[in-house]
């Protein structure tokens, strides 16, 4: 069994963000003078900025369960789905050349829904995507 989930690491370096965001949001309510309007819109800038963040992480945390032929994505929020490999309609790896080396990306689609594992951000990339490779040689879409 095969479990994909986000590393610790990136999950620490988003919560290292998101903890000063709303400390510097809340520490800043305190520096305001009080005579200015546009001074509030330092505090707001960042707990508004600090909640959209968080509110993405929390939609898009996954995490992909391989058994066999069975794959489950289990969400933190919403509803959780299940597939077959054989359901797999297509899936496609993305490759982003950055400065810190190269970014991949594994998109599979089922009827069911999509999924996204990335090398850099989650954990068995490489054996997802043999296992894919492997299954699903046809499906495959190259950009």
């Amino acid at each position: 069994m095969m479990v994909s989930k986000p590393k610790s690491s990136t999950l620490l370096s988003i919560s290292m963000f998101l903890f000063i965001a709303y400390g510097l949001g809340i520490w800043s309510l305190w520096l305001i003078p009080g005579t200015s309007f546009w001074w509030y819109l330092i505090p707001v800038i960042f707990v508004f900025t600090a909640l959209a963040i968080t509110l993405k992480v929390l939609i898009g945390y996954r995490r992909l369960i391989v058994d066999k032929e069975k794959w489950k994505v289990k969400k933190l929020i919403g509803k959780d789905f299940e597939f077959l490999t054989k359901d797999i309609t297509q899936w496609k790896v993305t490759e982003i050349k950055t400065g810190g080396g190269l970014f991949k990306e594994l998109q599979i689609e089922t009827a069911n829904g999509v999924v996204k594992v990335s090398l850099q951000e989650h954990t068995d990339y490489l054996k997802i995507f043999n296992k894919v490779k492997t299954r699903c040689p046809k499906k495959q879409v190259y950009e």
